[in-house]
């Protein structure tokens, strides 16, 4: 079939890196990593992943049965996303070319055959006779799914035992609360056993079941197997169940004590209350022994169990993190926390960073130390205003990182005259160079700063520095083409000259062109032009009624899953009721876009009911990162305050 390749229009076909007309040459040689690498990236499926499907069930044909199971993966719902249905019914199409092969003298290809042909309408009885006649375990595993035989959660084989329970998980159906099941399950995890059809997908079964199960009894006896790497895998599956529910860090992160103390689990242990958010607190006498070995090992590139424990603390919001980190910082190790993790700021936490920075401000050589203090001040932003004297003390040894915790808690003041003028000279200075103009009336270095700025610039600057950019006007001006940019910096670019063209000038005509363009341009862009539609359209400078002939674009835009949040902003500043817009900010929060600014904007609508639902459900807001957990319950406080 191969030579039916070039009957195929492939440069009319795309994949992920464009038009698929590499595509034949990758299946003549059948070059599988390639394949995988384009037609089936991560997951994401093409309209050439569908065309690719009966050469790939061909080369399958042939005795390879990796492509067999590529085949059965394309067509799998969970493995899948893009253009799912497309390939789906390529896969179908190929229904009475893959029932052959479940016949085949090999147990993989059999076992690859199976799978496919579970996502198959195929006739049942054809199924069942194979399942009646087969020996091998693994043939059998794949046939679970395909005939639903949930039953065989009880069989004899570990494998098939295992297949049955991620069947019935992800059919949507409990486990049986047996013990005899739970037994047979957990024994199957300690037999190694493995589900093919998941182990080609690059996942464990384990990693499948636990996290859909409320019941603890199953982990709880996997916590207890005799197997380290079993005892591991209930670990890591725990802490996916928690990243799931809320509901399951009160009920799991307590069975994790013993993990702690147990030095083949010790490290997996600390890496789940790392994961597992404000319920790792329980452990805050264990995590500070951990961390307090952080110096230590602080110099090395790779994540070590110290550094997790010290970042679970900062989360949990205990001060005995502190000490670890300036230690680490003296000898020029330390690092500070990523810019996403959550970093709370209660009182004792910020007793003791104003406490160290007394001391390193008096100390020779501590000028690293006090400067990564600064910078956990400055994500503090007002919640570290009482550190303000420790800040100010801390000028001379560190001005740059010390004037931008001032700026950032909200302090402004003559000491910092020198640091706000280095700062104003760096990219993204706007901040720091408006400051200086309030402390100095000189405007020049907040008007250069505007070139390096991201929109929207923020109304209050705008109000402050418009009348001053007059002379700026001609070379944002060059910006306004009246075309989107062909990349998302362009238009970023051009979106700050309109709003600077606009403010200087108090006239929308040469503007409101390429703020159009960049609207219509959808996704990633739309977002941005979408943000200053707000900010216009909300603002004092009476631009709403010119926004307004923009409702059918922005409408347009509601079901943009980049722009959708945006967009729905700025109709709402628009005037559009709220009505029409709460589903938008609900979708927009489902995929895990915006989901703090829509929280807030469905408040401003009065969106009680669906705050409420928000907050009150079991299922996580937040849906990837490793702070997924932290995330989700800072979000959570937001719904309830």
């Amino acid at each position: 079939m191969l030579d039916e390749l070039d009957r195929v229009d492939w440069d009319a076909l795309t994949h992920a890196y464009g038009p698929a007309h590499d595509v034949p040459g990758m299946l003549r040689g059948a070059a599988l990593d390639d394949l995988y690498g384009s037609i089936f990236p991560r997951g994401e499926v093409y309209s050439a992943t569908a065309a690719a499907v009966p050469f790939l069930v061909s080369l399958a044909a042939g005795g390879r049965a990796d492509f067999l199971w590529m085949v059965g993966l394309l067509a799998d719902p969970a493995q899948t996303r893009g253009e799912t249905a497309l390939v789906r019914a390529a896969v179908r199409a190929e229904t009475d070319r893959l029932v052959p092969l479940l016949s085949h003298p090999a147990a993989d290809m059999r076992a690859a055959a199976a799978y496919a042909l579970a996502q198959c309408d195929v006739d049942p009885t054809i199924l069942r006779a194979r399942w009646d006649v087969e020996t091998d375990a693994g043939v059998r595993a794949s046939l679970v799914p395909a005939l639903r035989l949930t039953a065989a959660i009880t069989d004899p084989s570990p494998a098939v035992r295992a297949s049955a329970a991620v069947t019935l998980v992800r059919d949507g159906n409990p486990l049986p609360r047996d013990p005899a099941v739970i037994e047979g399950l957990a024994t199957a995890a300690e037999a190694g056993a493995e589900v093919p059809w998941l182990r080609r997908a690059g996942a464990d079964w384990l990693d499948v079941v636990v996290p859909a199960l409320a019941d603890p009894a199953l982990v709880r006896r996997l916590l207890g197997a005799s197997s380290a790497d079993t005892r591991r895998a209930a670990v890591r599956a725990l802490t996916l169940r928690c990243q799931v529910a809320r509901s399951a860090p009160a009920v799991l992160v307590p069975l994790l004590g013993p993990s702690l103390h147990d030095p083949e689990v010790r490290d997996e242990a600390v890496t789940a209350l790392r994961r597992c958010g404000r319920a790792a607190a329980r452990y805050a006498d264990d995590l500070s022994e951990v961390a307090a070995g952080y110096p230590a090992v602080a110099a090395r590139p790779s994540v070590t169990t110290e550094r997790e424990a010290l970042e679970t603390l900062m989360i949990i919001g205990d001060p005995r993190w502190v000490a670890p980190l300036v230690r680490a910082a003296l000898d020029g190790a330390a690092r500070a926390p990523h810019s996403l993790m959550p970093l709370p700021c209660p009182p004792a936490v910020l007793d003791a960073v104003r406490e160290q920075l007394t001391a390193l401000v008096a100390m020779p050589g501590a000028t690293a130390a006090i400067e990564v203090l600064c910078d956990i001040a400055a994500r503090w932003g007002r919640g570290a205003a009482d550190a303000v004297p420790e800040l100010l003390a801390a000028l001379p040894s560190a001005p740059a990182a010390a004037t931008r915790a001032l700026l950032a808690v909200g302090h402004v003041g003559a000491p910092m005259i020198p640091g706000l003028r280095a700062a104003a000279t760096r990219p993204g200075g706007l901040l720091a160079a408006t400051a200086l103009f309030r402390l100095t009336g000189d405007p020049a270095p907040a008007l250069r700063a505007l070139f390096t700025t991201r929109p929207p610039i923020p109304p209050e600057v705008v109000a402050l520095l418009g009348p001053l950019a007059q002379p700026l006007v001609p070379e944002f001006e060059l910006l306004l083409t009246g075309a989107a940019g062909a990349t998302q910096p362009q238009c970023a670019a051009q979106l700050l000259a309109a709003q600077v063209v606009i403010a200087a000038t108090g006239d929308t005509t040469a503007a409101l062109p390429t703020l159009h363009a960049v609207l219509t341009a959808g996704g990633p862009r739309a977002a941005l032009a979408a943000a200053v539609v707000t900010e216009l359209a909300g603002g004092a400078g009476g631009w709403r009624g010119e926004m307004r002939v923009w409702e059918p674009e922005l409408r347009a835009l509601l079901s943009d899953p980049w722009a959708g949040a945006g967009a729905a902003a700025a109709l709402w500043r628009l005037g559009v009721p709220a009505g029409e817009l709460v589903p938008v900010l609900m979708r927009a929060i489902e995929r895990g876009r915006r989901i703090a600014a829509a929280i807030e904007l469905l408040r401003e609508m009065g969106a009680h009911a669906e705050l409420a639902g928000l907050a009150g459900r079991d299922e996580r807001l937040v849906i990837e990162g490793a702070d997924l957990v932290s995330t989700d319950e800072l979000l959570r406080d937001r719904l309830t305050a």
